[in-house]
């Protein structure tokens, strides 16, 4: 797993508006370019975000598969994930977030990571809980599943 660079834009833009990572977000809409840019320019060069691009090693070298993306608030951070749709059910999501997150606490000192998930992503809940985050009994939502990792 590395950070990713302004050399990811144009990679993590097209999987961010592939028909599969639209279908599994919470905007549920394609985005531009310009829109696109202005976020991903930003959260790059934030102290208050880390976002990593998982990688799986091959013969032919590191192929980047999908991001990791954590947004630091005072004492915790929210983690969004996605795999590119060829590298599901392998693992390789519980993997990444789990590595993620250990790169997170050790990274900032912050009591908990937060994630939000639809309930729908049966697939991303499993991976969730198998990574340690449980279900947040302060948060509440019809619509969202409010999970959290606390630091041990």
């Amino acid at each position: 797993m590395r950070l990713a660079t302004a050399a990811d834009l144009p990679l993590v833009f097209a999987w961010r508006n592939s028909d599969w990572i639209v279908s599994l977000g919470t905007l549920n809409r394609k985005v531009t370019l310009a829109e696109h840019t202005a976020w991903f320019t930003r959260v790059v060069a934030s102290p208050d975000w880390l976002f990593y691009i998982p990688t799986l090693t091959t013969s032919a070298g590191d192929v980047p598969i999908g991001t990791v993306r954590f947004a630091r608030t005072l004492a915790a951070a929210e983690v969004s994930i996605y795999l590119q749709r060829d590298y599901i059910g392998q693992g390789l999501g519980t993997r990444a977030l789990r590595l993620g997150c250990e790169m997170a606490f050790a990274a900032w000192p912050i009591a908990q990571i937060d994630a939000e998930i639809l309930p729908t992503n049966q697939a991303s809940v499993a991976s969730f809980s198998k990574v340690g985050f449980v279900p947040n009994p302060t948060k509440t939502d019809a619509d969202i599943l409010h999970y959290v990792l606390p630091r041990t």
